[in-house]
């Protein structure tokens, strides 16, 4: 009996009564509670479905295989001499569980079939959701690799991935051509990653066509080169949809490649094409991130629509490499890093204006005016470029940036890397009291500014789970290189872990009893921490902003320096950001922030509260846990 797909159709309520009844009854037997991954006692078996999986395995194998097979995560493991050789690391799989269960909580709580999309996500946080998933699904394929379990790992694995093939149809593709370009490029990666999740899925279990320890599929439509009738020979399934996968991804990155500009700023993306020009960095991170990956693993398009191509379309063209070159390029130039004495030290600002473009009279070309907001986003796309332009190129020094960059991201958290251990002690608080702001979080754990005041957007609730999951791809093991700095590479990967656990700590705390994942994760480290208390400090209606303790220079016009949140409060209506036109005439209206009156003594209950984009989030970081519990 294959108790694995009772638990999780049941779920779906796709299975007859039967089943499900039969399965209720044998949970009776499971124990009532289950050890949490901390080893505490678990006082919500509600929360745990996936726990009840990993019992089910254990039950019908009867041995503890699976246990060893799934305690293989992509980053942690090894490779010797450069050949690809593998080793398996020691990792604790009741971390995989946790990955299970927030896989399954945003697919069950915020997934409709019925449309293939997650209807309260916007259009961008929807890719970023199937990015998640996806990056869920590769790791469950790396880690499920015993030949025993076969049929329960297809099975789990093909439910997922068929909803992400259904996203594929259920995505605005239509609506996203007319909007940011930033927007563009998030479609870009998240099919990209589909396509790297078929290829890595196809090399573990269908190296010759078939699956291990599967029967031979039975013939299907699609491209005949992957089921072909005649052929005793069957890939991956997977395989069929890797053409329209691929497609979009080149659409969309023809598509952004608009975004380009060397008039102002000596090149640069531009952010939104429908308000003044603003050169950001999430744009040009994300332009670096998409061209490298085009490069390394695009692999070609037959299709022309929806315009005639006038150049090749094969794989690894050369513009790709060119344009992410370029692009890492002109980031190093322009100056949107903070360098010495500028806070918070080594990190990404959001972007830049350039002064007098509102004036028809000003001859002005420069990037002079800068937005200082730092966000957690920023910090972590172009991890992936750097990766990817270190695997194109094979120049160290781009792993190295990366490692630089990382770590003034945990060092402004409140991490101390070389004592593996907050820089505040969270006992000496005084009950209300809030740990200091240290300019990207607290406590060591990573916040965006919005979240202690319950004030993030559906952007902002996004960008802590973007963070964690390109750190996880740029710390997977170097595929080449000297021995030394492969060893390096993971060395310094591995300095990261008590900080990564740290963080998914926090945010499992967050839960609530439907395993949905809040937005700040910090309170999680503060139990105590009532919704009463953080409100009780505001001097005005929108008011802990003075009490997080977070610096905030007023945005001001006549200066060359301000720190705007557009991504939770929107686009100021103002000259310097719409134009005198736009600003006049109101064409984009001013988005604010809507705030609710507290719902419970849960300080993530306010605002949105908990949403599709803070389970995404969620999901990202307990799969950066599992990746590198391993170390």
């Amino acid at each position: 009996m294959n108790f694995i797909l009772v638990v999780y159709f049941k779920k779906e309520r796709s299975w007859g009564m039967v089943l499900a009844r039969m399965m209720d009854t044998y949970l009776t037997y499971l124990p009532t509670y289950l050890p949490s991954s901390d080893g505490e006692v678990d006082s919500e078996p509600s929360m745990r479905p996936s726990r009840v999986w990993s019992c089910l395995i254990a039950l019908v194998s009867q041995t503890q295989a699976l246990a060893t097979a799934l305690a293989t995560p992509l980053v942690a493991r090894e490779s010797t001499a450069n050949n690809g050789t593998l080793g398996v690391a020691r990792a604790d799989p009741r971390l995989l569980d946790e990955v299970v269960d927030a896989l399954d909580t945003i697919q069950r709580e915020y997934y409709d079939s019925s449309v293939g999309t997650w209807p309260t996500a916007i259009d961008w946080t929807a890719a970023i959701i199937g990015t998640h998933v996806t990056g869920a699904l590769t790791s469950l394929s790396y880690a499920a690799r015993d030949d025993n379990q076969a049929h329960e790992r297809e099975n789990l694995i093909a439910l997922y991935f068929s909803q992400v093939i259904a996203f594929y149809y259920g995505q605005d593709h239509v609506g996203i051509r007319g909007q940011a370009f930033d927007d563009m490029l998030w479609v870009v990666l998240g099919w990209l990653d589909a396509v790297r999740f078929v290829d890595l899925h196809t090399q573990l279990y269908f190296p010759e066509g078939v699956a291990i320890g599967s029967p031979p599929h039975l013939p299907l439509p699609g491209d005949q080169s992957v089921f072909n009738p005649r052929s005793p020979v069957r890939s991956y399934f997977g395989n069929a949809w890797t053409s329209a996968f691929a497609h979009r991804s080149r659409v969309f990155w023809d598509l952004a490649d608009r975004g380009w500009d060397d008039k102002y700023c000596g090149g640069g993306m531009n952010w939104n094409p429908r308000l003044l020009l603003y050169k950001n960095a999430i744009t040009n991170e994300l332009w670096v991130a998409a061209s490298i990956n085009m490069y390394l693993y695009f692999p070609g398009d037959r299709n022309n629509s929806p315009f005639i191509v006038k150049y090749p379309k094969g794989p690894h063209l050369k513009m790709h490499l060119d344009m992410a070159v370029r692009g890492h390029q002109w980031l190093r130039d322009v100056g949107m890093r903070n360098g010495p004495n500028q806070m918070p030290e080594g990190l990404y600002i959001d972007g830049y204006h350039v002064s007098g473009m509102s004036d028809p009279k000003s001859n002005n070309r420069k990037c002079d005016q800068r937005n200082n907001a730092v966000f957690t986003y920023n910090q972590g796309v172009l991890l992936s470029g750097l990766r990817g332009l270190w695997k194109a190129k094979g120049d160290e020094s781009l792993v190295n940036e990366g490692h630089a960059l990382i770590k003034s991201a945990i060092k402004a958290s409140g991490w101390d890397l070389q004592k593996d251990k907050p820089l505040d002690r969270i006992q000496d608080l005084e009950p209300g009291q809030l740990p200091p702001w240290r300019g990207l979080g607290r406590a060591g754990v990573m916040e965006d500014m919005c979240d202690v005041a319950g004030e993030c957007s559906a952007d902002s609730q996004s960008f802590k789970g973007i963070f964690f999951h390109h750190l996880v791809a740029f710390c997977v093991p170097l595929e080449a290189g000297s021995d030394t700095f492969v060893a390096h590479h993971a060395d310094e990967c591995r300095t990261y872990k008590a900080w990564v656990l740290h963080n998914a700590k926090a945010a499992r705390a967050t839960r609530d009893s439907k395993g949905r994942f809040g937005m700040w994760w910090t309170v999680g480290l503060l139990p105590n921490m009532t919704t009463a208390q953080v409100e009780s400090n505001r001097p005005t209606f929108w008011g802990p902003k003075q009490n997080d303790k977070i610096k905030r220079d007023v945005n001001s016009e006549t200066t060359d320096s301000e720190m705007t949140d557009y991504r939770t409060y929107g686009v100021p209506d103002t000259p310097r950001w719409r134009g005198f036109d736009l600003a006049s005439n109101g064409t984009i209206p001013t988005s604010q922030p809507h705030h609710d009156p507290p719902k419970s003594n849960d300080p993530n209950d306010r605002g949105k509260g908990r949403t599709v984009e803070t389970q995404g989030g969620g999901l990202a970081i307990m799969r950066a846990a599992w990746e590198f519990s391993g170390f």
